[in-house]
């Protein structure tokens, strides 16, 4: 594009200026329609040989440009799959974040568990202790009770004797013999 303040701007930059309305090199204000489209500038482009801006080392007129970017060149595949990865970049970053929030989760749980399992020892140490205890004061009860330890012992076995074969209260065991001598007694 020619311009009135007489400097010429490419029409795809001059496009992607915030305020079109002024000139990229002097910012001189001018209304679009002041603007020229220079012919011989774009003539003498399009014959210009131009390098891949991907550097690739393909050189060639300017207007073939566009189909080598999107077809022709190799580094254009690169820049894609770069592209791409630089996208999975993020969603990895994202997934480190979420898997930096469970290892801590974890590390807390596992801190809870060790916490817990210390307690039940303790509590099976208590328990243990307690048990003895109760072991201890039960031996002394019975020392108290029948004497010597080998009483104890006599007496245990003699009330296991009685509980065995003690009969229920208001019956007396039986007289002569078994329930098959006295019904063979009766029938003679």
């Amino acid at each position: 594009m020619l311009l009135p303040c007489q400097h010429t701007a490419c029409l795809e930059c001059w496009q992607k200026v915030r305020e079109p309305s002024q000139c990229p090199d002097c910012r001189t204000a001018f209304q679009e329609r002041d603007s020229v489209l220079c012919r011989h500038l774009v003539a003498c482009l399009e014959e210009a040989r131009v390098r891949c801006p991907l550097s690739c080392g393909w050189v060639d007129e300017y207007h073939l440009l566009p189909g080598h970017e999107e077809s022709g060149c190799p580094n254009s595949k690169v820049v894609s799959l770069q592209q791409e990865l630089d996208g999975l970049g993020g969603h990895v970053g994202k997934l480190r974040e979420d898997l930096d929030k469970k290892d801590a989760q974890v590390f807390a749980l596992n801190a809870a568990v060790r916490r817990r399992d210390a307690e039940i020892l303790r509590l099976q140490g208590v328990k243990a202790d307690a048990h003895k205890e109760l072991l201890t004061r039960l031996e002394l009860a019975r020392v108290a009770c029948f004497g010597s330890a080998a009483t104890v012992e006599s007496a245990a076995r003699e009330a296991t004797c009685k509980s065995t074969f003690a009969m229920p209260a208001g019956r007396e065991p039986p007289v002569g013999g078994s329930r098959r001598d006295r019904s063979r007694s009766r029938s003679r």
